[in-house]
């Protein structure tokens, strides 16, 4: 009924059906061009790279008072974590952070997704390998660099002692007994409590 709404709305010289089973919604939906209920990212019809009917945008207001004129609203994809990753796992935290795919690139990788499709239909694990292979430059801006260390760590050497020159430093460590976390050239350095303090 909104689809309905909305084709009267705006002219829209649409005729509504209902396919029987999804198979058959598929296959028809292949076969002609026609206007369809489809949802994206989805690879069902990404190879004949189906266009969107952009709709005024949605509006709350209309939609209580039974009224659907503006588009749906949108599903927002967020990216959750407890709070306690960040400090017990930081660059999987900044990983996962720094995470972003631009809606083009994700319709590429759905058309991919089939096209790489073995005799037992799309496996994702064999996508996901074939285009962290093909767009290195995409996904290893994610990655956190090393020697950005979070409260509680520190930058150390390639021996695991405590450096505080980044162009020292691989990796960073958990500050150890003794020895604060400390701000130090957009990175954390460890250095010795001040006489009279403690660790805390």
């Amino acid at each position: 009924y909104i689809m309905i709404q909305q084709a009267a709305a705006y002219s829209m010289p649409l005729a509504f059906t209902n396919a029987k089973d999804y198979s058959r919604y598929i296959s028809l939906n292949m076969q002609i061009e026609s206007t369809a209920y489809y949802w994206s990212p989805d690879s069902t019809f990404a190879d004949v790279l189906p266009l969107v009917v952009e709709l005024p945008a949605y509006n709350p207001g209309e939609y209580r008072a039974g009224i659907y004129k503006t588009m749906s609203s949108r599903t927002a994809i967020e990216k959750w974590a407890i709070p306690a990753l960040k400090a017990a796992e930081d660059r999987s935290y900044g990983l996962m952070k720094n995470l972003y795919v631009d809606q083009s690139e994700i319709q590429k990788l759905v058309i991919l997704h089939k096209q790489i499709a073995g005799p037992s239909g799309p496996d994702p694990y064999e996508t996901a390998c074939t285009w962290l292979k093909d767009n290195r430059e995409i996904w290893s801006a994610w990655v956190p660099d090393k020697t950005l260390c979070p409260e509680g760590r520190g930058l150390v050497d390639a021996n695991g002692q405590l450096v505080l020159d980044r162009s020292q430093a691989v990796e960073c460590a958990t500050c150890p007994a003794g020895h604060t976390s400390e701000k130090s050239e957009g990175t954390r350095v460890c250095v010795q409590c001040s006489q009279g303090s403690f660790q805390n």
